[in-house]
């Protein structure tokens, strides 16, 4: 068993059930029983998850699959929860999936394969947001199906953003955990895009895009956003690369972060509200004042971008 599907969850019982039952299926029709296994842990969940879980241990059996299901006796928190099913992986690869989203049909049979013949120690996928109306929409325009990355900081540039979507993502598991335990003090809720780059440093890897995980945008999630979208969160991932190219090129990185999703703050409650914002977001950080001006210029770029120019550009709606 070369790979091991990790699967954190918390109420989502009925989902997480399809979502299993699909994964099973994918496994059977493809011949990748020996190949991957699934962990789950259960987060403490109050709506019966731990029962459909202990139900479902028999189907899996029965087709020879390696099915590991452990239960946390209080909700340690979606960051905990993701170290402590990591732990317990075994497999020289794991495969990150979220309880609600949904692998595309024939991706495990690519990445058993890919892995064989390709020397790489990451992969990420392309994604469909599901919204709650029904409505979908792809998340990535990227112009190619697939493309290979060399190992480096050009391409921890390019594509780690994309690890804040934990499903999809596929890393080689070696020393992983150990790094970023290592490192108490940065530990965050987007511990994922770590996971990443941990392993962009080391290995080349691959943008599968032509694999959309179909993401659910609507449920609750065991996590809030604050007033900075989270930012604070997503810049301790990239600390862990200060050793490795240093503060000035990991700031870069956390600015080019801000841009990519500018969606994160609030550009359209004023100037004053936007400063506020701002000043949150580098007084919070630890080297906020390497990060002070940058975030600034960018902040206010985007602010013009979206109350003035925008607005100004927008088609007219044709009447009559």
């Amino acid at each position: 068993m070369k790979f091991q599907i990790l699967i954190p969850t918390y109420n989502r019982g009925e989902t997480l059930q399809r979502n299993l039952i699909y994964l099973l299926n994918e496994l059977k029709v493809y011949g990748l029983q020996s190949d991957i296994g699934i962990i789950v842990s259960d987060n403490a969940s109050t709506d019966g998850t731990f029962a459909i879980l202990q139900n479902l241990l028999p189907l899996f059996s029965k087709e020879g699959i390696d099915f590991n299901i452990y239960r946390n006796e209080e909700n340690t928190g979606l960051e905990a929860n993701g170290v402590q099913i990591l732990s317990y992986a075994t497999a020289e690869y794991v495969i990150w999936l979220g309880d609600d989203d949904f692998l595309p049909e024939g991706f495990l049979e690519y990445v058993v394969k890919t892995f064989e013949s390709e020397n790489i120690g990451w992969m990420l996928t392309g994604a469909i947001a599901e919204y709650s109306d029904g409505s979908r929409a792809n998340t990535y325009h990227v112009d190619y199906d697939e493309k290979k990355f060399q190992n480096g900081f050009e391409t921890i540039w390019t594509v780690s953003h994309i690890g804040h979507k934990m499903s999809g993502l596929v890393i080689k598991r070696e020393g992983v955990l150990e790094s970023y335990t290592s490192k108490p003090e940065w530990r965050n809720i987007y511990l994922y895009i770590y996971f990443l780059v941990h392993n962009q440093v080391r290995y080349p890897g691959i943008f599968a895009a032509k694999y959309k995980v179909l993401v659910n945008t609507y449920n609750k999630k065991d996590f809030s956003y604050n007033t900075i979208g989270l930012l604070d969160e997503v810049f301790k991932s990239y600390n862990y690369l200060i050793d490795v190219y240093g503060l000035k090129k990991v700031i870069k990185l956390i600015l080019r972060f801000v841009i990519l999703h500018s969606y994160r703050i609030n550009f359209l409650a004023g100037l004053n509200s936007l400063l506020k914002q701002w000043k949150i977001i580098y007084k919070g950080y630890q080297f906020g004042d390497k990060l002070k001006w940058g975030l600034l210029r960018i902040l206010l770029k985007e602010y013009v971008k979206q109350n003035i120019y925008l607005p100004i550009f927008k088609p007219k709606r044709k009447v009559g």
